[in-house]
């Protein structure tokens, strides 16, 4: 299936994103996770049958611009970007397909507006991290002091493109060619050497997170039904969210935190016959 890239205009900053499929089937809406971009589903989303997927890169991280000097990542802010790039597309309603910070964004998203919803597919987590009430002060400290020592801080620079792949592999269960995949969208050739594109600001921890309690409430809130297909140990810190979700399946498959894009065929063929039963 041919992709083609688009560029959505959305409060004055330019989000790029790719999308496969034929623009009058059911919309699908994918959100990558963090430090990843939207070739994040370039081996998934071709298989995915009968819908129109839109991958964006969102704000910070692949082709997408970053935010201004100044401004600072709040995780909560995504939603409105998500709904800003839906708006722009033209779609009342539609479905989402979310991984990892994706996946954390999309419950936040469907429990905010659940009547645009229609269906809820998240890979690997069921919404974001959580700090205690009491750390939430210590937090935003944290990132106010870490931030100063981040702003106008040049990226990392590496002597060649595989040293980058190599970088982006760490601390993750990334294989060479997933990250190879990321890393030809998400790094740039300069005169200095080969940078990944993303925001420096994005490697600091967001300002605060939401709690436990938070969650649950937007978890609550989604009426659109839920396929989480897991992976890794990652699921393991957010599975007893399942049990606030109205209605949801489970899945479990093989090929780690990334296995849409290690173990694609194997994803899609769930997410084909779940979207389907859902119609």
């Amino acid at each position: 299936m041919n992709s083609q890239e688009l560029v959505i205009t959305v409060h004055d900053m330019q989000l790029a994103a790719i999308a496969w499929g034929d623009k009058m089937a059911p919309p699908l809406l994918a959100l990558h996770g963090w430090l990843d971009n939207a070739a994040s589903f370039s081996l998934l989303a071709p298989l995915i049958k009968h819908h129109y997927v839109v991958a964006v890169d969102l704000p910070g991280h692949g082709l997408s611009d970053h935010l201004p000097p100044g401004y600072h990542y709040h995780f909560v802010d995504s939603v409105e970007y998500i709904l800003a790039v839906a708006d722009v597309l033209g779609w009342q309603q539609f479905s989402m397909l979310g991984h990892s910070m994706g996946a954390a964004i999309g419950v936040l998203t469907a429990g905010t507006i659940p009547e645009r919803i229609k269906q809820f597919v998240a890979l690997d987590t069921l919404g974001p991290y959580t700090t205690p009430e009491a750390l939430i002060p210590k937090q935003l400290r944290d990132y106010l002091t870490q931030f100063e020592s981040v702003v106008g801080k040049a990226p990392k620079y590496y002597s060649d493109f595989a040293q980058a792949v190599t970088a982006r592999q760490k601390n993750s269960d990334l294989t060479s060619a997933a990250a190879e995949v990321l890393a030809h969208r998400g790094v740039l050739m300069t005169q200095q050497g080969f940078c990944w594109r993303h925001d420096v600001r994005l490697l600091l921890r967001p300002p605060s997170y939401l709690t436990e309690n938070q969650v649950k409430a937007f978890i609550t809130h989604i009426t659109a039904p839920i396929c989480l297909i897991h992976s890794s140990a990652f699921y393991q810190l957010h599975q007893h969210r399942c049990a606030w979700a109205d209605d949801i399946d489970i899945h479990q498959v093989t090929g780690g935190h990334h296995a849409h894009l290690v173990n694609p065929q194997v994803v899609a063929n769930v997410v084909n016959r779940w979207l389907t039963k859902g119609e």
